[in-house]
């Protein structure tokens, strides 16, 4: 009788918990790669997500130039995580970085990101992020503990920027300046 009683009751909490994980996942929207809380916005109200792979040009070349400054396994790409203006990323050689935005005037977004080689040397890049119609650049400065310095440069394609108000002052919520919702 206990077994009877054990698989009923976790037939019924199986029961019970599908539909409210369903409504809970319902809420959830994963297919947007945009969001106010994942973006900076500048004094005109456009907000920017930097979120993107940055690769130097050419692809496969090192990002950190000259190659030789940099300890440990060189780096041919970055992917940078946007998140309101906290930045996360990880790159080519495994290693983990975190950093943020500082400020953000016109489409140039002032920013600092700190982290190892994989040499174990902790690094501070600091720099600017740039927007172009899709596309962002990375100019910036890699500094070790170890006394080395260097540049860093870097193309990515990232979202669209946007508005929070349009010119017609209908408030929208998110949506590309090529695009207006009423």
């Amino acid at each position: 009788m206990k077994t009877t009683l054990a698989t009923f009751g976790r037939a019924l909490l199986a029961a019970l918990l599908v539909p409210v994980l369903s409504a809970v996942f319902a809420a959830c929207d994963v297919s947007s790669t945009d969001s106010v809380s994942g973006s900076v916005s500048n004094s005109a109200g456009e907000s920017y997500d930097f979120t993107g792979t940055y690769y130097a040009s050419p692809v496969g070349s090192a990002l950190v130039t000259p190659e030789e400054a940099q300890s440990g396994e060189h780096i041919t790409w970055l992917r940078l995580m946007q998140s309101g203006s906290s930045l996360q990323g990880y790159d080519s050689a495994k290693q983990s970085w975190s950093g943020k935005i500082s400020s953000l005037s016109g489409e140039t977004a002032q920013f600092s990101l700190k982290g190892r080689t994989s040499a174990g040397h902790a690094v501070d890049i600091v720099g600017s992020l740039s927007y172009n119609s899709g596309s962002a650049s990375m100019n910036a400065s890699w500094i070790e503990d170890s006394g080395s310095a260097a540049s860093i440069y870097g193309y990515a394609t990232v979202a669209t920027n946007s508005s929070n108000v349009n010119t017609n002052n209908n408030v929208t919520n998110n949506v590309s300046t090529n695009e207006v919702y009423e």
